[in-house]
């Protein structure tokens, strides 16, 4: 397991808060602040990977009074070996000498699964011991590398529809791309003006009117249901950033909302579709 926290090219931040990093081999890995492990060179999800724990890492003795367990038992070797790791253990906890120059120190269980997590620090089936784990591993990688392939063809081929919209009939293209009339037209702009509102910004104003949500990814997972598609997560926070720079959309601690500004934008978008599709029916 590779403890180093060395940048391979670029500093990753969520906001002001710089993200946990790690290096295994030629791989770099990011962790997002909701514990989200993703490749630093794809955003995509680290198939079934987690945070590493002290007690995996050191695998210490717990002290267990009226049927939980009350301390941990550090080793004094681990402290001096990881003091980068451990050294906190001497400042909350109890320490207990032993024979000749070894000790151990008694953590309070409260202190210490405050602690657990190892900073910038993962365990993944990819890595494990296990053949069948690690092929698992590999191919679910492989099937969301092509999943996120997809993703941005499909928004290549709106983006395509919208531009070349003047030039080839809405007929024409349902014909091509086995599509139905309602969706080329859902998927055309008829205004080029970037004020207007596309399938993703729709989504997120969407689902924000729907209810609060916390983080980035929940509102990204929500507003895929929306759409069909799981944009990448570099184009999913570039398009919301937009929205909150536009005012449309803005964040508190209860979570992503609409502003006024946001509504109205909504509603009206929401109008201006149906119209065209009682234009198209007709």
């Amino acid at each position: 397991m590779a403890m180093d926290n060395e940048l391979k090219s670029e500093e990753f931040y969520a906001g002001e808060e710089r993200l946990d990093t790690m290096i295994v081999g030629n791989e770099q890995y990011v962790r997002e602040p909701d514990g989200t492990w993703r490749y630093a060179d794809t955003w995509i999800k680290v198939p079934g990977a987690r945070d590493l724990t002290l007690t995996e890492r050191f695998n210490p003795k717990f002290i267990v009074a009226t049927g939980k367990v009350e301390r941990v038992v550090v080793s004094g070797a681990d402290i001096a070996q990881y003091p980068d790791l451990l050294n906190w253990c001497l400042e909350v906890g109890v320490r207990v000498e032993g024979d000749g120059r070894s000790f151990e120190v008694l953590v309070p269980i409260e202190k210490w699964e405050e602690r657990e997590r190892i900073p910038s620090a993962m365990v993944a089936p990819e890595h494990s011991a296990d053949p069948a784990e690690r092929e698992l591993a590999q191919v679910e990688r492989e099937y969301r590398e092509a999943d996120q392939v997809l993703s941005s063809v499909t928004a290549r081929r709106a983006e395509v529809l919208r531009n070349r919209a003047e030039e080839i009939t809405r007929q024409r293209a349902a014909e091509i791309t086995d599509l139905s009339i309602g969706r080329v037209h859902q998927l055309i702009r008829e205004d080029t003006d970037d004020e207007m509102l596309d399938e993703l910004d729709m989504a997120i104003l969407g689902t924000v009117a729907t209810r609060p949500v916390k983080t980035v990814k929940a509102l990204q997972e929500a507003s895929s249901d929306e759409t069909g598609i799981l944009y990448p997560t570099t184009v999913f926070r570039a398009r919301l950033r937009k929205l909150e720079e536009r005012e449309l959309v803005f964040k508190s601690r209860a979570g992503f909302q609409l502003s006024p500004a946001g509504h109205n934008a909504l509603v009206a978008e929401r109008a201006r579709r149906r119209g065209l599709e009682e234009r198209a029916i007709d």
